[in-house]
Parts: C-alpha cells; sequence; structure tokens
C-alpha cells in the first residue's frame, strides 16, 4: 500500500485530501479483516481482502502524479528506487521485528513452527522476499500484509523502468490484458483474495499489475482532461460510505464477479471523484491523520495484534472476550502512531 498521497500534482503543492482518507477507511477494513483471523472469532468480511485492490489503485494514481515527470524528465531508476525503499522500509522493518519476536516464539517455546521454515522465514521477509517455505500457508509469515508490499515495490520498480513507453494505449492494452487474467484467476479460485500463498503467488503479479495500471490510467485521465478540484463535504462522506459498506459488509455474499466489478469499476470510480473534490474543516484534518496513520498502521497491525493477544493470555475465540480485542486494536494504533513519529524525527 502507499503511505501518503501527500504529493504535488502541480505548483501548488496540491494533496488529495478525500484520497488520504479513503485509505484510512481502506485500511481499518483490513484491521477489521485481520481481528477473527487473529482472536478465532466467527465472523468474517468477505470483501475486505479487497482493500489491498484499493491500495493498488491509489498507488498507481499517487505514483504517477508523483514521479511520472520527474522519471520522463531523466530521474534515475535506481535514485527511483531508494526513494521507494526510504519511504516504505522502516514501517516494513518494524513490522518485521515484531513479527519475528512472535514467529520465533512459535519456533522455541510452542514448537508449532519448524527451525527450518521460521529461520527461513525470517531472513527472507527481511529482505521483503517470500518464504519458500509457507507457515500456515503465508509466504510472509513474519508479518502478513507484508506480502502485498513485496508486490507494490515490485510494480513501482516496473513502472519507473517501463514509464517512457507507457503510452495510453499501450497501458490500457496492459490493464486489459492483466485485468481479463486477473479475472480467469479468480474464478478458477473462486476468489480474488491471492498473492499470499505458495500456490497462488504468480497469481498476485495479475493482481497489483491491474489495479496499479488502472491507477496510472485515472491519472492520466484527469491530467488530459484538466479536471478541476471542487470542495464538498457531502461527497466525502458518500465516498467513504460506499467504501466502508463494500469492505465491511459481513452480509454481501461472496462472487468473484462482483469482487471484480468492485474492483474495476466502482474502485476506479471512487479514486476519480476523491480526486475531484476535497474538504475543509475538522473533516480535512480528519482525512490528513487518517491518511498518515495508515500506513504504518497496515504495515504493522498484525504482528502486534498476534503479541497483544499472546501478552494478554487470550485463548482465541469468544472467550477473548470484547473488551480485550478492542484493547488490542487501540494498542495496534498506538503503536502505529508512536512508530510514525519516530520515523519522521529518524
Amino acid at each position: 500500500m502507499q503511505e501518503t498521497s501527500s504529493y504535488s500534482s502541480s505548483p501548488k503543492h496540491e494533496r488529495f485530501i478525500l484520497l488520504d482518507g479513503l485509505r484510512g477507511i481502506a485500511c481499518a477494513a483490513v484491521i477489521c479483516l485481520h481481528v477473527p483471523l487473529v482472536f478465532q472469532l466467527d465472523y468474517s468480511l468477505p470483501y475486505a481482502p479487497l482493500a489491498v485492490d484499493f491500495f493498488f489503485i491509489l498507488s498507481g494514481f499517487v505514483i504517477a502524479n508523483a514521479y511520472e515527470k520527474k522519471l520522463a524528465n531523466g530521474l534515475p531508476l535506481l535514485e527511483f528506487a531508494k526513494i521507494r525503499l526510504k519511504r516504505l522500509y522502516p514501517m516494513i522493518f518494524a513490522g518485521w521485528v515484531l513479527g519475528s519476536i512472535h514467529l520465533a516464539g512459535r519456533m522455541v517455546i510452542t514448537h508449532h513452527v519448524p527451525y527450518y521454515a521460521g529461520v527461513a522465514a525470517i531472513i527472507n521477509n527481511l529482505l521483503i522476499l517470500p518464504s519458500p517455505f509457507p507457515v500456515d500457508t503465508s509466504i510472509f509469515p513474519v508479518n502478513g500484509p507484508e506480502w502485498s508490499l513485496f508486490f507494490e515495490l515490485f510494480i513501482n520498480l516496473a513502472y519507473a523502468a517501463l514509464v517512457l513507453r507507457l503510452t495510453a494505449p499501450a497501458l490500457a492494452l496492459i490493464s486489459l490484458v492483466s485485468g481479463t487474467a486477473f479475472y480467469a484467476a479468480g474464478v478458477h479460485e473462486n476468489t480474488l483474495a491471492f498473492g499470499f500463498t505458495l500456490p497462488t503467488f504468480l497469481y498476485g503479479f495479475l493482481r497489483v499489475t491491474f489495479s496499479f495500471s488502472v491507477g496510472v490510467l485515472i491519472f492520466r485521465a484527469r491530467k488530459n482532461f484538466q479536471m478541476p478540484t471542487k470542495q464538498s463535504n457531502v461527497c466525502l462522506y458518500v465516498l467513504f460510505g460506499t467504501l466502508a459498506l463494500l469492505l465491511c459488509n459481513p452480509s454481501l455474499g461472496e462472487s468473484v464477479t462482483r469482487e471484480f466489478l468492485a474492483v474495476a469499476v466502482l474502485f476506479p470510480a471512487l479514486v476519480l471523484i476523491g480526486s475531484l473534490y476535497t474538504t475543509g474543516g475538522w473533516q480535512a484534518s480528519m482525512c490528513k491523520k487518517l491518511g498518515d496513520v495508515s500506513y504504518p498502521l497496515y504495515a504493522t497491525h498484525y504482528p502486534v495484534l498476534l503479541l497483544t493477544r499472546k501478552a494478554l493470555g487470550l485463548a482465541g475465540g469468544p472467550s477473548a472476550g470484547a473488551p480485550a480485542v478492542i484493547l488490542s486494536v487501540i494498542i495496534s494504533i498506538a503503536a502505529a502512531q508512536a512508530l510514525m513519529r519516530i520515523s519522521r524525527t529518524g
């Protein structure tokens, strides 16, 4: 996921306030997805995994907005890679440290993880690489969400390397081909939530290529048609409500076709509209805060939830209790805010 959208698209250093807020909503959906997994609760959010696809679309828009002109004007690929790693890796490393503590406990104390698998995961995940020995089916068992950050860095570098060749027709063709293959893979797997296990790892490249390229196309359309930004609090509530209703609604039935339509139609519409409108007052402040904390929270919440559950001695299931679960989420948010401040001062 992209860590912030506060990049300049004009000499006035425009910030896409509503996109910041939408990123926060998507991050909240991911946490709501992981809480029942960590605490073994009997509820699920079928569409919450699509938050990752929303992040990838946002990333395509934001990266193109921030770097397309610079790359076209000669920004070296190596320099771009350094910039991206400098922005992304501190939180990846923080999540790795926390996750390694938890995984080491499963190796040494409970013996639930073989040493060879645990050590391989700790080394590979430190390097933002998948482990060849999955643990509980995950190829990023140190910190589950890191799988998407691997694909984020991959697509960032691929885009930077090819940007001069990515004409509008070429980009549209890439979107069409990868989107078709993405949907076909989803039909085969009966879900679009893949890329984090060894059997579906290669499908992850289709997933990120499609969503990221759509985000770049949205940026170019907005730029080419010189669409002005307008202020609307009503738009904020509609966008937030629409995204939250889809991602955090447990009553929605699973359907690969509906999932794909959400990724291919609804999410791009939300990003485009979100880039065309802004807000002010406390709503703008809220959006900025959501945008700022979303990446640190996304990158570290999973191991924090796991460690908090262990520290509280919770067995999981209904016995965990709502207060303990809520406390764990609060600790995750507080930890993300603390890490964000440390990263900024560092």
